[in-house]
């Protein structure tokens, strides 16, 4: 739950708790470039829609000789993974916490729903929070994309399929979204993983939202930014649909936050074993040019 003060736009509270959130475990944490091995999941389970699920499995295994990637999910678990013992991690939390690589995934969410209460005691209709939902996407679509390659013809946003939108179906978006929605909700995700890009992020986001909705059941459309304009770079997600879609169980956000953690372990697993393929590569190619110079010297 995101407590902002009175006045403070949404998301200027959210990325000062972000910033103070990664300092605290960037001083406690040191990081590791050769720690990679595959995740270790406590086990939980969720309901949701009056069937029982449950997620999670513990498992270890390493990438390329005795280097090892870790992972661990809470709640109150306390896990290690190691194949060779020359690394390790243990995780206690009791809030849920998923580490990967030794980085907290922080995932924030709010959201606003039609006729429910606010904090300022007020039930909003569905063309209020259709407003808010609208000026939320103009933020995202305003902000941290320095990087991208301007393009007057694309807008910032993301759709389902991971692929810009053109600016006209962004402002088409935002007209949907002013007639009225039943619910929207807000979301940030920074896996804190600095050798991931925007294209990995894109596909990291892509496929968690992808993999939550086919595992919890839950049905709504969403579009996203990737922001690069603090030391993490991280995404915004905007969701919108019905009411009960948007509206999620502790146990529904823990599931979507698992799921990024998986996705970030499988993103850096693959990173992993294409430096290793490129490196083995190389050594080939310098092994076989050394060959064929000891030839021609004995020419």
């Amino acid at each position: 739950m995101i407590n902002c003060p009175p006045g403070m736009p949404f998301y200027e509270c959210l990325k000062r708790q972000m910033a103070s959130k990664q300092g605290s475990i960037v001083s406690s944490s040191s990081q590791s470039s050769s720690s990679f091995s595959k995740p270790v999941i406590s086990t939980h389970s969720y309901s949701s829609g009056g069937s029982h699920h449950s997620f999670g499995a513990s498992h270890s295994a390493s990438i390329g000789g005795s280097s090892s990637f870790h992972m661990s999910f809470g709640k109150n678990s306390t896990t290690t993974a190691s194949q060779n013992n020359s690394s390790s991690i243990t995780n206690n939390t009791s809030k849920g916490g998923v580490i990967v690589n030794k980085q907290t995934v922080i995932v924030k969410s709010n959201f606003e729903m039609a006729g429910r209460l606010n904090k300022q005691g007020k039930r909003n209709n569905a063309k209020t929070l259709g407003f808010h939902a609208s000026a939320s996407l103009t933020y995202m679509e305003n902000h941290g994309a320095k990087d991208l390659e301007s393009n007057q013809a694309l807008s910032n946003i993301y759709d389902e399929d991971g692929e810009r939108m053109r600016k006209d179906e962004y402002e088409k978006l935002k007209q949907d979204l002013n007639a009225g929605v039943h619910a929207f909700r807000r979301t940030v995700i920074d896996v804190g993983q600095s050798d991931l890009d925007r294209d990995d992020i894109n596909r990291l986001v892509r496929e968690s939202l992808q993999e939550f909705q086919e595992k919890s059941g839950k049905k709504f459309e969403y579009a996203y930014a990737i922001h690069t304009d603090t030391d993490n770079i991280h995404a915004h997600v905007l969701s919108h649909g019905k009411s009960h879609e948007i509206n999620m169980t502790k146990e529904h956000l823990q599931l979507f936050k698992q799921t990024v953690g998986e996705k970030t372990n499988e993103l850096l697993q693959e990173q992993k074993l294409e430096n290793e393929r490129d490196r083995s590569f190389e050594k080939q190619m310098d092994q076989s040019n050394n060959k064929e110079n000891q030839n021609s010297l004995s020419i």
